[in-house]
This record gives C-alpha cells, sequence and structure tokens, in this order.
C-alpha cells in the first residue's frame, strides 16, 4: 500500500506510531504520569489516509472472520474485542470500554495477509486498571492469540517492542498484503492537554506462528 505526501503527514499510526520496521528493540515502559485534572483520555489514535474508510470503501477482498477476543497469557489479558472504524476527521475510533480493545475492521484481521492493528486504553489515573497496562513488559517471543468469529485461532510470538513519535509512520503500518502481523498500540509519553493525547505511542509488534 503506498501513501502521497498528504496522507503522510495525516498518518498516525502509531502503529503509525511507530514507524514499523528496523532492527528489534525491546522497551519496557514506565505509565505515563496523568494530569490530575480529569482530562478526557484517549485510546491510542491512529490517523488513516482519507481512502480505505467507511466513507471510501476499499475494493472487495476475500472475508477473513474478525476478531472476538485478545489473549496475552504472559500478562493475562483476556479481553473482548470491538470492531472500529474511523471518525469523520480519519482518526480511529476509541474502545467504548477500558477493559476492552479495538480492531481497525477496515484493515486485515489477524491471521490474514498485512498488518491487523489492535490499539486499547493505557494508564488511567487514580490506579484504574486498562486493558494495556502492561503490554510494556512484553518481550520477543511472548505469546498473542486472537481468537476469531469461525471458531479459530490465530497465534503469533511478539517480534519487538518499541516507541515511536505520534505522527510518526511506521514502514509497513496498515499493510493489506504480505505476511500476517498484528500489531498492539497504546498511549505513552507526556500528556497534552491541548490535544488530549499522549506524545508517543507505544508498539508491539507479533509475527504469526505455527
Amino acid at each position: 500500500m503506498q501513501f502521497g505526501p498528504v496522507t503522510v503527514r495525516n498518518l498516525l499510526l502509531l502503529v503509525s506510531a511507530a514507524a514499523l520496521g528496523g532492527a528489534v528493540v525491546t522497551a519496557t515502559i514506565a505509565p505515563p504520569v496523568h494530569p490530575v485534572n480529569g482530562a478526557v483520555h484517549q485510546a491510542a489514535p491512529l490517523y488513516i489516509p482519507p481512502a480505505p474508510d467507511q466513507y471510501n470503501p476499499a475494493p472487495v477482498r476475500p472475508p477473513s472472520p474478525a476478531p472476538i477476543r485478545l489473549v496475552v497469557p504472559s500478562l493475562r489479558i483476556n479481553a473482548p474485542v470491538e470492531a472500529l472504524g474511523v471518525t469523520q476527521d480519519y482518526s480511529l475510533e476509541a474502545p467504548a470500554g477500558i477493559s476492552d480493545v479495538g480492531w481497525y475492521r477496515l484493515g486485515s484481521s489477524p491471521g490474514a495477509s498485512g498488518d491487523a492493528i489492535v490499539s486499547g486504553h493505557r494508564g488511567y489515573p487514580g490506579g484504574i486498571p486498562a486493558v494495556f497496562n502492561e503490554i510494556g513488559r512484553l518481550s520477543s517471543g511472548d505469546a498473542i492469540d486472537v481468537q476469531l468469529a469461525d471458531g479459530s485461532t490465530a497465534h503469533f510470538l511478539v517480534s519487538r517492542v518499541y516507541t515511536t513519535p505520534y505522527r510518526s509512520i511506521p514502514a509497513g503500518f496498515f499493510a493489506t498484503d504480505g505476511p500476517p502481523r498484528l500489531t498492539l498500540v497504546t498511549c505513552t509519553g507526556d500528556f497534552d492537554n491541548h490535544s488530549l493525547t499522549y506524545s508517543d505511542r507505544l508498539v508491539v509488534e507479533a509475527l504469526q506462528s505455527a
């Protein structure tokens, strides 16, 4: 998938956020310090190109089963998966609950060709637990399983964990071709009270295993 200059500036991707690609770098990130003024917290928003989206659908691809549950045994995560679209400003919708994760339904499904994007909340104030609070502890080789709507399970192994600036664009983000890959993304860094988001994104990249 190729993007023009304007699209590139508008992409997050963390996930986008992280310009996925490059040498494996594993980093453990401490939970960010949040403001105490009750500011609204977002799941890591992803900025996507103007097309495809729900207003300009992508060409029809063979259907793939949707993910219904994300399981990370080492972190005791067993979370339901919401299917997310985009808002009118081309930001990825946020999961409705802090215990749920959100899958970008207009991209690849876990186990299908390309990069399946899954986002979640992290680091709520007051010790409120959120689904991705601990994903910075993941390291190369850790298992991640995704249960699919057809009853099958797609298995992945973490290949790297890294941070990326909020608006940087990792290579391969949102790809719909190539080997199956799963990308988990959440917020990290400094909180900006003006934009109501964080300066960076924490990204976990995982490759499909047998």
